[in-house]
């Protein structure tokens, strides 16, 4: 997959001297972005086919447990909602799969949270 990569002279050199690595490049945003997308589809897909074969396994039973938390950053400027799903598969092996992330809003608040 083509893409581009951040161009300017300091920052290649700030990359190359953390890492230690002369050849080292990262990604532009637009480039990083598109590939996040394209890995956050393979995750969707994947994601569904797990819990539509076990969701046959459980013989159309309910299976999943959802939980939900909330938290913010340690100054409260922003806040995040998670969600998982856990359940026990087929073959008795403990699952758990990270479903949501959302940030942006500021407090504990369910109104705040519920926006």
């Amino acid at each position: 997959m083509p893409h581009h990569t951040v161009a300017t002279e300091e920052f290649k050199l700030l990359i190359q001297r953390l890492t230690g690595d002369s050849g080292a490049t990262i990604l532009a945003a637009s480039a990083f972005r598109d590939l996040l997308l394209a890995v956050f589809a393979k995750f969707c897909k994947m994601t569904k086919g797990l819990l539509m074969r076990e969701f046959k396994a459980a013989l159309g039973l309910p299976f999943l447990n959802l939980h939900h938390d909330g938290w913010t950053t340690a100054n409260g400027k922003v806040g995040a909602t998670g969600t998982l799903a856990s359940f026990i598969d087929a073959s008795w092996t403990f699952r758990e799969v990270a479903l949501l992330l959302t940030v942006g809003h500021t407090s504990h608040a369910s109104a705040d949270v519920h926006k």
